[in-house]
């Protein structure tokens, strides 16, 4: 998984199956296609080539998801990603006036795109992972490990 600061979330599908991806937007630059400035994320997906039998669908991306950091999914099929906005720069290092946040997106109608996101919690800072499980949601924050009710 390669996680950057410009990431989209991409969904392999195979056979029913889906298999989260993140993908840098960044490096797919349009410049080896002619021109001078990065792919859309809208497009990322149609620059991939697939095997045979799958399918590169783009799930969810900026400006819907910002700055992922760790993905999972849940007994129901969700993708919950956690968003690692706090994270700044050399200079600032992290950022404790921004918060980082956990989004909930559902594909409900199976077309390989969100149409439900809901924010789960977004009172996070340096959030760096989640898990999801037993009745409710795990996340790492700094040092501290820590748990709230399921949604």
């Amino acid at each position: 998984m390669l996680i950057c600061p410009r990431v989209g979330a991409l969904v392999l599908q195979f056979a029913g199956a889906s298999v989260v991806a993140l993908a840098s937007v960044s490096p797919l630059w349009a410049g080896e296609i002619g021109a001078e400035k990065p792919i859309p994320v809208a497009e990322a997906a149609r620059h991939v080539t697939m095997p045979a039998g799958f399918r590169m669908t783009l799930f969810a991306g900026e400006p819907d998801v910002h700055q992922p950091i760790a993905v999972t999914f849940d007994d129901r099929g969700r993708l919950w990603v956690a968003e690692f906005n706090t994270y700044g720069d050399k200079t600032v290092n992290f950022d404790t006036n921004l918060h980082d946040r956990i989004l909930i997106f559902e594909d409900r109608k199976g077309d390989g795109h969100f149409d439900k996101c809901k924010v789960f919690w977004d009172q996070g800072q340096r959030l760096t992972s989640i898990a999801v499980g037993f009745g409710g949601e795990g996340y790492r924050q700094g040092k501290r490990d820590c748990t709230l009710p399921d949604a």
